[in-house]
């Protein structure tokens, strides 16, 4: 990952100086748009301003590199230093960060925050934290992983460290007794690609929207386009397959093979009425495990 994050500083740092701006924006220095004519004309001073300061710059540490070049060494090594210290926090990091997302519960002991003894200047130590974080909300423990959240720099987070955290934050609210904020992180973060996380951050938006068909037609999408399908062999799968039978997109007899297993899931949800309607309407057929 180390050297993925130095690619990336890179690309975004030459995206800047030859187009300037490190996001594709309209205007090239991520301006608003509420005048374009404006908005064009100070991107265009923005992008001089910053590139004469730059060659300055650039002139200065060349010049000071020849008349003392033991000095600019040093100085430049030390950047160098710092540079591979700060990549190689990150990589390792984000490795324990995986770990604690994905490994079996029963595989090792809880992450201790005072492990984490990265300075707060590195990436390593907020995702350190979010790694305890992680880690602390999958084991129940929503006191340590609150306060393991709150020592956690957004700025050192890439986009999917990012979604994790939210989907962190969605489990602590939801054992806090939160469920509004909960539903809102959940679905800001889902996916985030551990099993049993996204099982949860499924159920938690569904418990909270289960009545609502807007809003279970826009998960159901969101869902699909994430690659997960309508089966009951996992327990998204089944949230997919109970959507499409409450929305009457599905006749319960056509599940009769599954019928136990989402009639038991329907239940869990709270909702005793499509429950029924399962068991009632999904008729065992010769062959079916249930029959």
């Amino acid at each position: 990952m180390g050297a993925s994050g130095a690619l990336d500083v890179l690309a975004a740092f030459l995206r800047w100086f030859f187009l300037g701006s490190i996001k594709n924006d309209l205007y090239g220095v991520g301006l608003g748009a509420a005048h374009p004519g404006l908005a064009a004309k100070q991107a265009l001073g923005h992008f001089l301003l910053m590139r004469v300061g730059f060659s300055f710059l650039v002139a200065f540490i060349v010049g000071w590199g020849f008349s003392q070049p033991i000095v600019a060494a040093a100085v430049i090594g030390t950047f160098f230093a710092l540079a591979a210290a700060w990549f190689v926090s990150r990589a390792k990091a984000r490795v324990r960060v995986l770990v604690a997302a994905t490994r079996a519960l029963d595989e090792g002991a809880p992450l201790d925050p005072a492990a984490v003894t990265t300075p707060a200047i590195l990436p390593g130590r907020s995702l350190g934290l979010l790694a305890v974080a992680t880690d602390a909300a999958r084991r129940g423990d929503a006191v340590l992983a609150g306060t393991a959240l709150d020592g956690i720099d957004l700025a050192f987070l890439h986009a999917d460290e990012r979604r994790l955290l939210a989907g962190v934050r969605a489990i602590v609210a939801d054992r806090t007794g939160d469920r509004a904020t909960a539903a809102r992180f959940g679905l800001m973060a889902f996916p985030v690609g551990a099993p049993d996380i996204d099982e949860r951050l499924g159920r938690i938006f569904a418990e909270r929207n289960w009545h609502d068909a807007t809003k279970l037609s826009r998960a159901y999408e969101d869902w699909l386009s994430h690659g997960f399908l309508p089966e009951v062999e996992s327990p998204i799968g089944r949230l997919l397959l109970l959507i499409d039978v409450k929305l009457g997109r599905l006749d319960p007899a056509s599940v009769a093979q599954d019928v136990r297993l989402l009639e038991a899931e329907a239940r869990s949800l709270g909702d005793r009425e499509l429950a029924d309607k399962i068991r009632d309407e999904a008729l065992p057929f010769p062959g079916s495990r249930y029959g």
